[in-house]
């Protein structure tokens, strides 16, 4: 087992980017971007996990180095979410030291939109080709791992997904975007309680209802490289402003990574977009 470290650097008005270095033989995750900067790079979290398994599933892509899986890049997806999924065999992940995860979370979630179809078709087979004796956590109908390394972080999100089953029992008449959109709001809701447990979750959930509805609609617009990029910053501006009126300013910065209210970044890096447009 390997020393998992998630990074990130500062990228101008864009949400920080982040990667994954693993300290134990120097090798990166770039996710979707690079390691290299003249900025301040800066270690955010890190855990136990396997660089093996991490390594089974860079899938670069057009391009791209180390997507994760997660998909094409701004529909399933960001660098904040390629960097948790390489995180995910340390059980732990990003936090809000990282400018503007907590608004990539709104967009895409903790793994990306397509977080259980990755699970158990690329984590958890490259979890048993690399000999890992037990994965560290488990799709969403199983119960989650409880193993004392994991981040609390880690345990809350996973708790999130680990309910669904029961969340699904009575709405099986409801549409499935629907219901997908219902479990982003709890994985949202549960990022922020964790750094604010007495905010009042409906300051903020009927935001990110209705944002969750026009951005399915955008994506079912087959929006592609910048044109996407550019629907999905134009809307998440309007939304971090919402959220900026909506709760107290000390709240707003933690959530946001320390971004001033009335301030507000780009959660998709436009020239990443325009070179994954060729995929979609």
């Amino acid at each position: 087992m390997e020393t998992l470290v998630g990074m990130a650097y500062k990228l101008g008005d864009l949400a920080d980017h982040t990667f994954v270095y693993c300290r134990d033989n120097g090798q990166y995750f770039d996710c979707f971007g690079g390691h290299d900067s003249t900025d301040d790079r800066r270690d955010i979290c890190s855990g136990v996990g396997s660089y093996k398994v991490a390594n089974c599933y860079r899938l670069p892509m057009f391009g791209l180095p180390d997507t994760a899986g997660v998909g094409p890049y701004a529909v399933d997806g960001v660098c904040h979410q390629a960097a948790n999924r390489f995180l995910f065999s340390a059980l732990t992940m990003l936090n809000y030291n990282v400018r503007g995860y907590w608004f990539s979370n709104i967009v895409y979630g903790t793994w990306g939109k397509s977080y259980p179809l990755w699970l158990a078709g690329i984590y958890l087979p490259c979890s048993v080709s690399q000999a890992i004796p037990v994965p560290p956590a488990a799709p969403a109908a199983m119960p989650i791992a409880a193993g004392t390394g994991a981040s609390d972080l880690f345990k809350k999100i996973q708790g999130v997904y680990s309910s669904v089953p029961r969340m699904m029992r009575g709405m099986e008449s409801r549409d499935p975007a629907e219901i997908a959109r219902e479990i982003s709001v709890k994985d949202m809701v549960a990022h922020a309680s964790f750094l604010v447990p007495e905010l009042d979750p409906r300051k903020i959930t009927e935001i990110h209802r209705e944002f969750l509805k026009e951005r399915d609609a955008v994506i079912g617009d087959e929006l592609k490289g910048t044109a996407l990029s550019d629907k999905v910053n134009s809307m998440m501006k309007d939304v971090q402003k919402a959220l900026a009126d909506s709760l107290d300013s000390e709240t707003y910065r933690k959530l946001s990574g320390g971004i001033e209210p009335g301030k507000t970044v780009d959660v998709v890096d436009r020239e990443i977009a325009a070179k994954a447009g060729t995929i979609r």
